[in-house]
């Protein structure tokens, strides 16, 4: 296979997730998933531990569909549901050093739904821009730009930006290397780049089925991360990274740094033996338990898709959006809809905010015994 590591550019790598197919999970119910079903395989590079796939056509096509789509994010988008309000609740941590650009030109890639750039606007800032494919934003009297386009070298924009942000959306890039030149090519003199993105080195070392999404190419840790940005001579100023999401503030080094040839010391994730060793537990602890599943998510599309048997199961969720739904071939329902004391065991499969989901279930009456999927 003719493909070369997008940060090193060696062309050494090996399998490290080689599971059967599985549909896209766009985070829609069962009736509007898309019916492809395509392969789940990822890489690493054997020279900088660069995590990846290598997409085919039928994805790349299946893909392109949905993010033009309203079905373009894996997650909730931010802002809406329970957990769209909880990840914009997490993230206005991260991005206190926004506000020094209240009176600056900023732009956000992927803006999705616009609901960052919306809440910056109700904040006082005056020169605000969003780009994204799928845009169908309505008419107001706000003030934002919004361009429906990918952001690519074919995109030309009037002027330069003191901030060029992302959130989501390095893990989605065909291009990394095009993404970084396209914001270096509209940023200032003396801008900024902020890139928040999963930071995937938890699930790679635990074997957690959460890893993998058909949407995510690129798989990060703050130390990849770091080296493709250092490839461009761009710096770190702020690092505001967790085991969560990596959270890199940039900007131009005044100094030509020299190449890195350096080879990383390899590291063996071992992760498509851990992933089975943690498949399998999931499936003893179903077929010998009265289970509550908790979390429509893509990570239960995986499980889902890679266990041999049909799961027996009670499948909840927080999201009042997906209440009542049929997700996996199963009625999503609300914790409270439910007699916890026919049940034995929980099953957390979202790993973020699983500690405030189990406090929960304790409150409500529940004396089982809890797993969470890591």
């Amino acid at each position: 296979m003719n493909h070369c590591c997008s940060i090193c550019k060696n062309k050494k790598y090996k399998i490290i997730l080689n599971q059967r197919r599985t549909n896209i999970f766009t985070n829609a119910e069962d009736s509007k998933k898309v019916n492809a079903k395509i392969k789940c395989r990822l890489y690493q590079c054997l020279k900088c531990n660069f995590v990846f796939q290598i997409p085919s056509r039928s994805l790349k096509l299946a893909l392109n569909k949905i993010y033009a789509g309203n079905n373009a994010q894996i997650s909730q988008p931010l802002g809406e549901g329970n957990w769209g309000k909880e990840r914009f609740n997490f993230l206005k941590k991260k991005l206190i050093e926004i506000n020094k650009f209240k009176n600056k030109h900023v732009l956000e890639l992927a803006c999705g739904n616009g609901y960052l750039l919306k809440y910056l606007e109700k904040k006082g800032f005056k020169h605000l821009c969003g780009i994204d494919p799928s845009l169908n934003i309505k008419k107001t009297k706000s003030k934002i730009k919004y361009i429906k386009k990918f952001a690519d070298s074919s995109l030309r924009l009037n002027n330069k930006f003191d901030l060029i942000f992302s959130i989501g959306l390095y893990e989605h890039a065909y291009s990394v290397n095009d993404l970084t030149k396209f914001s270096i090519k509209n940023l200032s003199t003396k801008g900024r780049i902020l890139v928040v993105l999963p930071n995937f080195k938890s699930s790679l070392k635990s074997g957690n089925p959460d890893l993998f999404a058909h949407e995510h190419i690129n798989y990060f840790t703050v130390e990849t991360m770091i080296k493709h940005f250092k490839k461009f001579n761009l710096k770190v100023v702020k690092n505001f990274s967790d085991k969560h999401s990596i959270v890199l503030y940039l900007e131009r080094n005044k100094m030509t740094l020299k190449r890195d040839i350096s080879k990383a010391i390899y590291i063996n994730y071992n992760y498509n033996y851990k992933l089975s060793k943690t498949l399998q537990k999931i499936e003893d602890k179903i077929y010998s338990n009265k289970v509550i599943v908790h979390g429509a998510c893509n990570s239960l599309n995986n499980i889902t898709n890679w266990i041999n048997l049909k799961l027996n199961f009670k499948l909840t969720d927080n999201d009042h959006q997906k209440i009542g739904k049929i997700f996996f071939n199963k009625t999503v329902n609300h914790i409270k809809s439910i007699n916890l004391n026919e049940y034995n065991l929980i099953i957390i499969v979202p790993t973020f905010f699983s500690k405030d989901i189990i406090k929960k279930f304790i409150l409500m009456g529940y004396k089982g015994k809890f797993i969470t999927v890591r």
